[in-house]
Order: C-alpha cells, then sequence, then structure tokens
C-alpha cells in the first residue's frame, strides 16, 4: 500500500494490537496508472461513470485481500475481521461487507451509504447506464438487506461536512435499527465530530484525538471480545478501559 496509511499504523501499536494490512483504492497511490490524469478529474464530470465502478472494484479488492491473507496464514481464518476505510474508502468497505459475509466490523470515515449524496456540494452524477446498474446492486442506500448479517457499522461523520454529509449515514442507521439491527441496535451507529476545510469534508484538529479514539473503541468492541475495549492515548485523551452503548456518549465525554 501507498507509505501514508497512518490508521493502520495505528491499528498495529502499542494501544490496540490488531493485524492490520493497507490497500491502495483503484487508481490511488501507488496503483493510479502511469500518465493518466488522477481520478478527480473524471468525478467532476460524471460520477456514474468514473467513481462509481471504482467504489465496487475497490470493495472487490478488499475481499481479494482478505481471501489472501486467509490463505497466506490458515491461522487468520479463525480471527474476527474489520474494514476500515476513509471517504471513497469508506464507500468501498460499506459495499464489501455487504458481499463478505465474512467482515465482522466496518468503520466509515467521512463516508456516505447513498451514492446520490442528497445535499453534497459538486457532486456531479451525470449519466452512465452501468453505472445505474452499479447503483441497483450495490449502493447500500438500496440494498439494507445485504447487511442481514449483521456486521458492525459505525459511521464517523464531519458535523459540516457538505462533501459528503452525514444525514446519509444517518438515515441508513435509522433504517437499520428498525430492521434488521432491532435487536442489536448497539451495531449501527454514527459519530459525529467537528470539521471545517473543504466543505466540512476535514475534521478540526481537535477532532482528530476523538476519530482515532472512535477507531479503536469500535473495533476493540466487536473485533475484540476478550478484551477490554481501549482508547487511543494521543492528544490528551484519557485511556478508556470500557465504554457504554452509545459510541458518540462516550466521546463526548472525554
Amino acid at each position: 500500500a501507498h507509505a501514508r496509511a497512518p490508521h493502520a499504523h495505528r491499528l498495529v501499536g502499542p494501544a490496540a494490537g490488531f493485524i492490520a494490512l493497507a490497500i491502495d483504492g483503484r487508481e490511488h497511490g501507488e496503483r493510479q496508472s502511469p500518465h493518466t490524469e488522477p481520478p478527480t478529474h473524471g468525478w467532476a464530470v460524471s460520477q456514474k461513470a468514473n467513481y462509481w465502478p471504482l467504489l465496487v472494484n475497490t470493495a472487490q479488492d478488499i475481499i481479494a485481500t482478505v481471501e489472501w491473507a486467509r490463505y497466506i496464514w490458515p491461522n487468520w481464518a479463525s480471527l474476527s475481521v474489520g474494514v476500515l476505510g476513509d471517504s471513497m474508502g469508506g464507500d468501498a468497505a460499506l459495499i464489501a461487507a455487504q458481499i463478505d459475509e465474512t467482515i465482522d466490523a466496518v468503520i466509515a470515515v467521512r463516508a456516505t451509504p447513498d451514492w446520490l449524496r442528497p445535499g453534497s456540494v459538486g457532486n456531479r452524477l451525470g449519466e452512465d447506464k452501468m453505472g445505474d446498474e452499479l447503483y441497483a446492486d450495490y449502493c447500500p442506500s438500496v440494498n439494507i438487506h445485504g447487511y442481514g448479517h449483521q456486521p458492525a457499522l459505525c459511521f464517523i461523520c464531519g458535523d459540516s461536512d457538505r462533501h459528503v454529509p452525514k444525514e446519509a449515514a444517518q438515515r441508513l442507521v435509522r433504517e437499520l435499527t428498525a430492521t434488521s439491527y432491532a435487536e442489536c441496535p448497539e451495531k449501527a451507529q454514527v459519530v459525529v465530530l467537528p470539521s471545517g476545510g473543504w466543505h466540512g469534508h476535514m475534521f478540526s484538529k481537535e477532532a482528530i484525538p476523538k476519530v482515532q479514539a472512535a477507531m479503536l473503541m469500535w473495533f476493540k468492541r466487536h473485533l475484540d471480545h476478550m478484551a477490554a475495549a481501549t482508547a487511543l492515548v494521543q492528544g490528551g485523551l484519557r485511556r478508556q478501559q470500557s465504554f457504554g452503548t452509545n459510541l458518540q456518549t462516550t466521546l463526548n465525554q472525554v
């Protein structure tokens, strides 16, 4: 993966203890095709034609990476699996969890379950038949039945994000907790933290330690069932030996 994989590095640190693999999304980092324009150029013309296929292909890459790891290291077969993605990576992680029922937990940072992104700034959908087919088959907001196996889903959103508005994540969680997650509503949550630059898509400096703490607490709870949940000790946050059912409430208290 590209050298810049801060989330993976934190997950394998002494405060966490996870095994982490980091991959670049399609047309990102070391996987960007040579002599081509950045993928964002195509997104500005048509998300359906140039962004949605990348999401699905990256989701398939996530699943292939998990399968590869289990083949290379057979002892991994018995381990719980979590997928963490930021922005586009979060969108892809949500798709992967629908396809691969061995994924136990997802953290989608600055991501959306609704590819139409109602209320988004500069989200040019364009027209593309294949994109429409991908939307019908894979977009989480119209395929909530894909989460019938109840993977633990955590959205970490910016409070002022207009590039990827938080409302879509909140709407999906309401739908899930009223249906397939009715008996385990604690497994589908949205955390909203302060954000500012680039249409609010960037978390504010003071929110970063809580973003990091939320990641570790979510995976500790849903992947490491034998250990007490622990928050990342960084940026002045106190160590949390346990946390309540609602992650947002816990973060508000630290």
